[in-house]
């Protein structure tokens, strides 16, 4: 999927996201700790919401 959209805001949380659902996976494969594992996915739900507070007002025509 192609946004039109480049910044370094979006690359950050695109890579945030990326490495905290390779935390969260090493976790289930590993000691398998439900906290750390949930901290991992807390942290990838943070890492979306950046990015869609990042797109949605190029999608919507704001900017």
């Amino acid at each position: 999927m192609h946004s039109g959209v480049a910044s370094i805001g979006l690359l950050i949380a695109a890579w945030a996201f990326v490495a905290a659902r390779g935390l969260m996976a090493i976790e289930a494969c590993g000691r398998n700790k439900v906290m750390r594992r949930f901290q991992a996915f807390l942290a990838g739900c943070v890492a979306l919401l950046a990015l869609w507070v990042q797109l949605a007002p190029h999608w919507a025509g704001l900017i």
